[in-house]
């Protein structure tokens, strides 16, 4: 019986202490214009256009980044699954490889002309696209930066992109609430993730006590 109990106490710590740290949130923020100007290869100019908000949040060790893009002028292009990408970091008319992930934009919406909606895109604590971003971030996260992080489209079947936006970082947020606001799809109400922790918190305390009774 003192074995049980003295489990279910360290498992009851381990999960309070995961869910305490998992309350700081960093939170960058970048916005960039789709062009054919900041493309590597001299592009014919093109009528796609538009607009893309990235947020990069890292919530203890994982980072996910979400975003709303905004793009107009496809026509005749397919836009498949691996056609938006991330790339960089590169001044305008460079490109760089030291972190190059798909966008998956499956649930925005598409039309024989456009592409608008949301995104969301996460990668584990110990993948390599977490290991550059969390090297990156730091550079890139400056009104000062020479190079920034862009993002290209490259339609089914081109051997190029067709347009690029350069990400300027607009602003950073440390938030110790857990509860900030998230841009792109939904928005999170102000402290309900901190809410939804108490509750589980609360929860497994009654479960821990519960068993002392027994």
């Amino acid at each position: 019986m003192k074995i049980l109990s003295t489990l279910n106490l360290l498992s009851f710590l381990i999960l309070l202490v995961t869910l305490v740290s998992c309350q700081n949130v960093e939170e960058h923020y970048f916005k960039g214009d789709f062009s054919t100007s900041s493309l590597e290869n001299n592009v014919a100019q093109n009528g796609v256009s538009g607009n893309i908000t990235c947020q990069f949040s890292k919530v203890g060790p994982t980072f996910v980044i979400t975003y709303s893009i905004n793009v107009k002028g496809l026509e005749g292009m397919s836009i498949e699954g691996n056609s938006i990408r991330l790339e960089g970091p590169a001044i305008a008319g460079q490109t760089s490889n030291d972190i190059r992930v798909v966008l998956n934009v499956a649930n925005a919406t598409k039309t024989s002309s456009e592409l608008y909606g949301p995104g969301m895109t996460t990668f584990a604590p110990l993948s390599k696209e977490a290991a550059a971003i969390n090297t990156i971030i730091p550079i890139v996260a400056n009104t000062i930066s020479t190079k920034q992080l862009y993002v290209v489209i490259q339609p089914h079947g081109e051997s190029a992109p067709v347009s690029r936006a350069q990400l300027q970082f607009i602003n950073s947020i440390t938030n110790k609430d857990g509860g900030g606001e998230v841009p792109p799809p939904p928005t999170n109400e102000p402290g309900a993730a901190s809410h939804l922790k108490l509750s589980m918190i609360l929860i497994l305390l009654i479960s821990f006590l519960s068993t002392l009774l027994i």
